[in-house]
C-alpha cells in the first residue's frame, strides 16, 4: 500500500510496526513504534497519524490559518527546538505549532467558568477565587491574590482582570500594521529596548515587536503613550546619504559587517538597509551634516566617499566623512568626533589647527627634535633630508619626488623667478572673468560666437543629462553598444550658457605669458604647456581669446587632478566633455587631450556598468517587493468592495420598498423642477 505525501517527491510505502524502530517520525520526530509510511531511499519515514495531519489548522493559540510544512523551528507554544519535522506555521506573524502542541486537546469557553481555554496559554486554565501562594501576574506583574486563572504544571498565572483586557489582535498608533499575540522563548521589546520572554505582540511583516508591559503603558495614559511614541519615531530613520529607509536592528543581528559611517564593527544597534547592505552605527546616523572644526577654517559637509583623511592620513574606502570640496580637505568620523578644547593665551596645553590632539606646553625639551613647522621643511628645501616627497597642499594638491640637487636647484630657481616677476606682477591688476568678456573687441565676440556655432551644429541633439539607467540592464551594461550610446551623448553635451562651478571658482585672473589666466590656475597652465609647447600654435585667435580657452581647459585639467575616477559621475564627464569642445573647436591640439578624455569616459563607463550588474538584482527585488505591497493592498480593497456590493444586492430590494413607502407621496418628476419652484 502507498500514499502520496504533499510535502515528499517520491510515493511513501507502508510497513509494519517493528521494521523502523530505530528511527524517529519526520512528522512529530518521536520513535517510530506503530505502524508507519515511508520513502528508504530519503530516509522520510511517518507515523500512520502523521501522514494523516490536516494541510492547514485553525488552533485557538493563534487567530490565523495555519499551514503545514517541513522544516527547522522552535514551538512558540512549548519553546521546543525541531530540525527538518513537521509544525504548523504562520508566515505572516512568523508563528509556528509543533505537531504535539496542535494535537492538544482544546475546549470551548464561555463566560466566567471554573476552567477555560484561553490564547494566553496553550493548556486549560483553572479558576481560584483565592490564591495561597504569593504567585505573580504574567500580563501585569502584579501579585494575584484572588480571582486568578492558572496552570499549575506550567507555572502560569493571571488575573481574570488581565485575561479579558488582552487582545489577541491588536492595532497600535506608533505602528502601520496589526500586531498579533503570541508567546515566544525570547525577544527584543522595539518600544521600551530591552530583551525579555513569554507573551509578546508582533508584526511578523516588520518583525516589530511589543511586550505586554508597553502594550499595557500605550493604553494606560496619553503621557505613557507619547513616550512609547516616541521610542516607535527612533525605529525607522530616512537619511539623507541613502535613498531607502534605515530599520533599526538589535545588536547582534549584523556582528560580522562594518559600519558604512565610520568603517567600524557594527557592535551597537544599527540602522539599516538590508537589501543594499548599507548599516549604521545609532550614532553615527545622528551625524550632523555640517560642522565647524577647529582643524580647518571652512565648513564641512558630511558626505560618502574614498578619501584619505587629512588629520589621521587613513584610508577610507567608501564610508563616511566630513569633506571641504573647495580646498580638497577631508576629516574622517573618528578624526571629527576627537573632543576639542577652547585655547586662550599661553596655557599649558592648547588645541591647535597645525594637529588633530591637544599640544601640551614644555618650557624645555631634554631630546633633540625638529619643529615640524619651520626646521623639517627648511632642512627639505635645502637639500639635508635627502630624498622626500613635497606635498603642496590648498586648492589643489600636486605631488613629487625631489633629490637634494634637484631642491636645491628648484629653490635658487624659484628665488630668481620670485625676483624677475616680483614688478611684473605687481603691475598687472587682477581682473575678473566678467571684466575679460566686456573688454572683448567685437572681432573677438564674432570669433567666440562662430566656435559656439560650429559646436551646435557639430552634435545633432543636446543632452543636458547623461541618466539613462533603463538602458543598462544586467544584460547590456557591458556591451559595445551600449559604450558608444554613452560615447554618443557625451559627445552631445554642450555647456547651453551654463559654465561649470569647477571654472568659475578660479575668478582672479593675471597677466602670465602674454595670456590672462587665473592666480590658481598658473601651475596647470605651466605644466600644459611644457608637455605641449606649441597646444595653440594653429589657433588663428586673439590673446585674449585664447586666455578664454586656456581658462577652459586649465580649469577642466586641475578638477581632474582633484577627482578620482571612481569619484566621477556622469554629470562631471559632460561637463568635462562640453568645455574641451571649445578646445577641439578652435585649433588648438586637441588629440591627447581626447585620447585621455576617451580612456576617462571608458574607465567610467567600465565602473559604473559593473555596479549596475551587482544593483540590478537588488533592485529588482526591491520593485517586485514594492508591486506585492500594493497588489496586495488592492487585493484588500477589492475584497472590501466586493463585500459593499453583496452588502448593497442584500439590501437593495428592501432599501428601494421602504423608499417607496416612506416617499411615495414625493413625484418622480420633481426632479427636473427649479430649485426656487413654490417658494414664493
Amino acid at each position: 500500500m502507498e500514499i502520496q505525501h504533499f510535502l515528499h517527491n517520491h510515493p511513501l510505502k507502508f510497513y509494519e510496526n517493528s521494521d523502523f524502530d530505530d528511527l524517529d517520525c519526520s512528522g512529530c520526530g518521536n520513535s517510530l513504534s506503530v505502524q508507519t509510511y515511508g520513502c528508504v531511499g530519503c530516509e522520510f519515514f511517518l507515523h500512520k497519524s502523521c501522514a494523516k495531519l490536516p494541510r492547514e489548522i485553525q488552533h485557538f493559540f493563534h487567530p490565523c490559518t495555519l499551514f503545514l510544512r517541513i522544516g527547522s523551528y522552535v514551538c512558540n507554544a512549548c519553546y521546543s527546538n525541531h530540525s527538518r519535522t513537521f509544525g504548523y506555521r504562520c508566515k505572516r506573524c512568523d508563528f509556528d505549532l509543533d505537531v504535539d502542541c496542535a494535537r492538544l486537546s482544546t475546549m470551548k469557553s464561555e463566560g466566567d467558568e471554573d476552567q477555560i481555554q484561553h490564547y494566553s496559554h496553550r493548556h486549560p486554565l483553572k479558576f481560584l477565587a483565592k490564591m495561597g501562594d504569593e504567585v505573580l501576574c504574567q500580563i501585569c506583574e502584579k501579585v494575584c491574590s484572588d480571582n486568578v486563572y492558572n496552570c499549575r504544571p506550567c507555572n502560569f498565572y493571571i488575573h481574570k482582570s488581565c485575561k479579558d483586557m488582552l487582545p489577541q489582535k491588536l492595532q497600535v498608533f506608533f505602528h502601520p500594521c496589526q500586531l498579533v499575540l503570541l508567546t515566544t522563548p525570547s525577544y527584543y521589546c522595539d518600544a521600551c529596548e530591552k530583551d525579555s520572554s513569554g507573551l509578546t505582540f508582533r508584526c511578523g511583516k516588520c518583525y516589530f515587536q511589543l511586550c505586554v508591559k508597553c502594550f499595557r503603558s500605550s493604553s494606560a495614559s496619553k503621557s505613557e503613550g507619547k513616550q512609547i511614541e516616541h521610542f516607535m519615531r527612533e525605529m525607522e530613520i530616512q537619511h539623507f546619504l541613502h535613498e531607502h529607509t534605515l530599520k533599526l536592528y538589535k545588536n547582534s543581528d549584523f556582528d560580522d559587517l562594518d559600519c558604512s559611517g565610520c568603517g567600524n564593527s557594527l557592535s551597537v544597534q544599527t540602522y539599516g538597509c538590508v537589501g543594499c547592505e548599507f548599516f549604521l552605527h545609532k550614532s553615527c546616523a545622528k551625524l550632523p551634516r555640517e560642522i565647524q572644526h577647529f582643524f580647518h577654517p571652512c565648513t564641512l559637509f558630511l558626505r560618502i566617499g574614498s578619501y584619505v583623511c587629512n588629520a589621521c592620513y587613513s584610508n577610507h574606502s567608501r564610508t563616511f566623512g566630513y569633506r571641504c570640496k573647495r580646498c580638497d580637505f577631508d576629516l574622517d568620523v573618528d578624526c571629527a568626533r576627537l573632543s576639542t578644547m577652547k585655547s586662550e593665551g599661553d596655557e599649558d596645553q592648547i588645541q591647535h589647527y597645525s594637529h588633530r590632539h591637544p599640544l601640551k606646553f614644555l618650557a624645555k625639551m631634554g631630546d633633540e627634535v625638529l619643529c615640524q613647522i619651520c626646521e623639517k621643511v627648511m632642512a627639505s628645501l635645502k637639500g639635508k633630508r635627502g630624498n622626500v616627497e613635497l606635498r603642496i597642499v590648498g586648492r589643489y594638491i600636486s605631488s613629487k619626488m625631489i633629490s637634494k640637487e634637484l631642491a636645491i636647484e628648484e629653490t635658487e630657481q624659484n628665488e630668481i623667478v620670485k625676483d624677475a616677476s616680483k614688478s611684473k606682477y605687481i603691475e598687472s591688476m587682477a581682473v575678473l572673468f566678467d571684466d575679460i568678456l566686456v573688454s572683448l573687441e567685437a572681432a573677438e565676440r564674432k570669433q567666440l560666437d562662430d566656435i559656439e556655432e560650429a559646436i551646435r551644429k557639430g552634435i545633432e541633439t543636446n543632452i543636458t543629462s547623461l541618466e539613462s539607467s533603463s538602458e543598462y540592464t544586467s544584460s547590456f551594461a557591458y556591451s559595445e553598444e551600449a559604450f558608444k550610446r554613452f560615447m554618443d551623448r557625451l559627445d552631445s553635451v554642450i555647456l547651453d550658457y551654463q559654465i561649470p562651478d569647477f571654472i568659475l571658482e578660479h575668478e582672479e585672473f593675471i597677466t602670465f605669458q602674454d595670456y590672462l589666466i587665473p592666480r590658481t590656475l598658473i601651475p596647470t597652465f605651466q605644466d600644459l604647456l611644457s608637455k605641449n609647447e606649441d597646444i595653440c600654435a594653429g589657433s588663428m585667435l586673439s590673446p585674449k581669446a585664447k586666455s578664454l580657452i586656456f581658462y577652459f581647459l586649465c580649469g577642466v585639467i586641475e578638477n581632474m587632478r582633484a577627482t578620482r575616477i571612481v569619484d566621477i559621475t556622469d554629470q562631471k564627464l559632460g561637463e568635462w566633455f562640453a568645455c574641451l569642445k571649445w578646445v577641439k573647436y578652435v585649433g588648438f591640439k586637441f588629440q591627447f587631450i581626447f585620447e585621455h578624455m576617451k580612456y576617462l569616459a571608458h574607465a567610467h563607463f567600465v565602473v559604473q556598468a559593473r555596479k549596475r550588474v551587482e544593483d540590478f538584482p537588488v533592485q529588482l527585488k526591491q520593485e517586485i517587493a514594492q508591486i506585492s505591497q500594493e497588489i496586495d493592498k488592492l487585493k484588500v480593497k477589492l475584497r472590501e468592495l466586493e463585500d459593499q456590493q453583496e452588502f448593497y444586492q442584500r439590501q437593495e430590494k428592501s432599501i428601494r420598498s421602504s423608499l417607496t413607502k416612506q416617499h411615495c407621496d414625493v413625484p418622480s418628476a420633481i426632479k427636473w423642477k427649479p430649485a426656487a419652484d413654490g417658494l414664493l
